[in-house]
């Protein structure tokens, strides 16, 4: 393992799934990756890479966050992935090897959790050694970690949002009326209309273009699936 200088590119994941709204789906999920570099022990971010993912649970975001980070991830630098799943560190750097020698598959015999993502991401760490995988804790406001850490959560839960209020517009149970009159509750207080939670933010830039923010909606619980 190298020091935090020595690493070219420094990569730092997040999965988040958050209640669906306006569909039948349990949850509303994505991904995302933000990239950089260290200057000395401040993050300094170049990209940023999401993706929605539709109903799926935090854990199975998280997998897909690293996953998408392997595949941006140039294997002619030294790259550290920074990760707050421990579910997905160990998983990579304990039991990858020997789930792959034994067909992924456990002790009894039985298919692993994500056996298809956990054979994409093996195939991705053989071609990948200088990229090293760590684990951080999420959400504790200390550590040279955090800023890069928050930057990959909020990147998740926008582009959560952003699938969300998709859904809700495309949803024939939800006319414009009523997606009109959630902005406006946003806006100036009045009641939220049925189906729209008054924890979700509604704004309309126009006709044609909505998004929803979530100033801290917290994450459901991980779980795998």
């Amino acid at each position: 393992m190298l020091t935090i200088d020595q690493y070219q590119v420094v990569m730092y994941t997040d999965g988040s799934a958050q209640p669906a709204v306006g569909t039948k789906q349990q949850y509303s999920a994505a991904c995302a990756v933000v990239s950089g570099y260290m200057e000395g022990e401040k993050f300094c971010p170049q990209h940023t890479y999401t993706q929605t993912l539709g109903d799926c649970t935090a854990q199975l975001a998280e997998l897909k966050a690293l996953l998408l980070a392997l595949e941006h991830a140039d294997p002619a630098q030294f790259t550290l992935l920074v990760c707050d799943s421990y579910y997905c560190v160990q998983s990579f750097n304990e039991y990858l090897h020997y789930w792959r020698l034994n067909g992924f598959r456990d002790s009894k015999g039985n298919s692993i959790k994500h056996r298809l993502l956990w054979g994409k991401v093996a195939d991705l760490k053989e071609t990948l050694p200088k990229v090293h995988v760590v684990h951080t804790l999420g959400h504790q406001g200390v550590g040279i970690h955090v800023a890069g850490n928050t930057l990959a959560d909020e990147a998740a839960k926008s582009a959560v949002a952003v699938a969300t209020v998709a859904a809700v517009t495309r949803s024939s149970s939800k006319p414009d009326t009523e997606i009109l009159a959630a902005i406006r509750a946003t806006a100036d207080g009045t009641p939220y209309p049925k189906g729209f939670p008054s924890k979700y933010h509604y704004s309309m830039g126009s006709m044609l273009n909505a998004e929803v923010k979530i100033p801290g909606v917290r994450d459901m619980p991980n779980k795998i699936v």
